[in-house]
């Protein structure tokens, strides 16, 4: 009785072809990737930001805070309030401030704690249409902000 099945040398030209296959497959993908990530790595060297001046307000309790986003990205920023007191306490707000690159805000945190130590303000990710590059900052000391 004669078995059927394909030839060894047809098994091996198969899996060579199988193989380049799905080698091309991820090649074109790992390019693509790459490609990617290379583009939002250069763009996000030119994030850059300062946190100009902060004022703060006694009776409102209101911190202003100007800030110049002086690089070619548009960035969204969180403010982290740093206390001080019995212990160090962080505080990271719930306030989104939306830049576009080139421009100057202005921007009011409500009811800061006049124990404030710094303020320090954060490029987060963000929805689009806005960029995403994380890691953008500049700290403004109690030192340097008006009416503390």
């Amino acid at each position: 009785m004669k078995r059927k099945g394909i030839s060894p040398l047809v098994a091996v030209i198969m899996l060579i072809a199988f193989t380049l296959i799905v080698g091309g497959i991820l090649f074109g993908w790992v390019s693509q990737f790459a490609r990617t990530q290379r583009s939002a790595v250069q763009r996000c060297t030119n994030a850059r930001v300062i946190l100009q001046s902060g004022i703060y307000d006694h009776a409102s309790k209101n911190l202003t805070l100007v800030i110049y986003n002086y690089g070619d990205v548009d960035l969204t920023f969180v403010p982290i309030l740093q206390y001080i007191g019995t212990e160090n306490v962080t505080v990271k707000t719930d306030d989104i401030i939306y830049s576009e690159a080139g421009s100057i805000v202005t921007y009011t945190i409500q009811n800061v704690n006049p124990n404030l130590e710094e303020v320090t303000i954060q490029s987060v990710d963000c929805q689009p249409p806005c960029y995403k590059c994380p890691g953008a900052q500049d700290v403004l000391l109690s030192d340097n902000i008006r009416g503390l």
